[in-house]
């Protein structure tokens, strides 16, 4: 009985701490993503001497700005943020958890893409913030450098 009761009592302490644990890894795992991406898009464009766009999408075809959706790495040889035919495709991910919020900052005004040049840097700098719906536990964020360069970080969700 006594074996029992210390057990409950672990496995009591235990649960909040494996939750916080799931969250931070469901973190971790959505803004890697996003650094996988942009480091992808970054070295496809040198490689092919051209730029390389990353943006959410619905659809598979068209960037939105929600990005909360799934992404896609792609070479928009016409800049309009469609992928149109004759434009390859180089990387689908698959959408966040839909208990992420992801909110975008400093991008340019109704950005829906990042489009990495063939020198590596962006048409915009920018960051997004990685939290979770319900849990108070910290949160990412990716942001980009001059340099095209996406670094993470800890921060507070609010």
């Amino acid at each position: 009985m006594v074996a029992l009761s210390v057990l409950a009592i672990l496995a009591a302490a235990a649960v909040p701490n494996f939750s916080a644990f799931i969250h931070r890894s469901r973190m971790t795992t959505e803004s890697s993503n996003l650094v996988s991406d942009v480091e992808i898009a970054r070295s496809e464009a040198a490689r092919r001497n051209t730029t390389i766009t990353v943006c959410p999408t619905a659809d598979g075809t068209n960037c939105i700005s929600d990005w909360t959706q799934r992404r896609v790495v792609f070479v928009d040889s016409n800049g309009d943020n469609i992928i149109s035919n004759g434009e390859e495709v180089i990387r689908k991910s698959d959408p966040p958890a839909s208990s992420m919020v992801i909110v975008a900052s400093s991008l340019s005004t109704g950005a829906t893409s990042i489009r990495l040049r063939s020198w590596g840097a962006p048409d915009s700098l920018g960051s997004w913030q990685f939290c979770e719906k319900s849990s108070t536990s910290a949160g990412q964020r990716v942001s980009l450098t001059g340099s095209g360069k996406p670094t993470s970080q800890q921060v507070a969700c609010p």
